[in-house]
């Protein structure tokens, strides 16, 4: 054996499988991958150095077996697969759905600090709370016609405010919200099957939420006293618009005052 191949089978001695692990990445998926070429590199390493590291043979030895295509010794009929079974990977879990909050209270109460979710999208809209103002409703297609702007209430409101209009700013935020509507897009979103309807009314006696089907809803006038009385019920104007899975899931009337 030549001095430079001892010197390599010393240092694959010391340093196990003489293969240096790559760093392990962000990624899951790409680690679960880098992992399985590893180890399938460690073992074509050590398969290599056992070659190179073995007793020298004679000179006058046979020539080394070739390997079948089944991957076994044409002289001898054993394996010659060296690298390792790569595990299976596990299969990753879907992400967890967003809870939905209770319809039957009050989303904002007039004094907390909350903001709506912010659509990215065009027409569609990603699971969220959102926040709009009713435009339409179509009971046949079972959809509604909704704005969706952005919601801020309390310090969020006064921090936007200051900054973006501080002259509006001076006498405070009245009603301490502010609805932000950059963007009129009427987007057209599909109901659930089993989404729910809730609005509140003034005059209630123990309940300021009440649900309602969605015919004797949609069959209410789109502008009224909002008392809890009929005939003079009218629909809320501005709503919380929950998406689940693409669909709305709920819509929660919301109260100003």
């Amino acid at each position: 054996m030549r001095r430079d191949q001892q010197a390599d089978c010393l240092n694959h001695d010391r340093d196990g499988a003489g293969v240096r692990h790559a760093p392990v990445g962000a990624s899951r998926r790409a680690h679960r991958f880098r992992d399985a070429a590893l180890i399938a590199a460690s073992g074509a390493v050590v398969a290599a150095t056992a070659l190179a590291c073995g007793p020298a043979a004679p000179s006058d030895s046979a020539s080394p077996p070739t390997a079948s295509p089944t991957g076994t010794s044409a002289s001898t009929g054993t394996s010659t697969s060296t690298a390792p079974p790569v595990a299976p990977t596990e299969a990753s879990s879907p992400p967890a759905a967003l809870p939905l909050k209770d319809p039957m209270t009050w989303r904002w109460d007039g004094a907390a600090s909350i903001t709506s979710d912010v659509p990215t999208s065009g027409s569609s809209l990603e699971d969220g709370d959102y926040f709009g103002e009713l435009i339409s409703v179509d009971t046949a297609a079972r959809t509604v016609d909704v704005d969706i702007m952005i919601l801020l209430t309390g310090d969020l409101a006064d921090a936007w405010v200051q900054q973006n209009d501080p002259e509006d700013y001076a006498d405070g935020v009245e009603n301490g919200y502010r609805m932000i509507n950059d963007v009129e897009r009427v987007r057209t979103l599909p109901l659930a099957d089993d989404a729910r309807i809730t609005m509140w009314c003034t005059g209630y006696d123990t309940e300021p939420m009440y649900e309602w089907a969605l015919d004797e809803w949609a069959a209410l006038p789109e502008r009224g006293s909002i008392t809890c009385d009929a005939p003079d019920q009218a629909r809320n104007q501005y709503y919380w618009v929950d998406v689940r899975d693409g669909e709305v899931a709920q819509l929660v009337g919301q109260y100003f005052p």
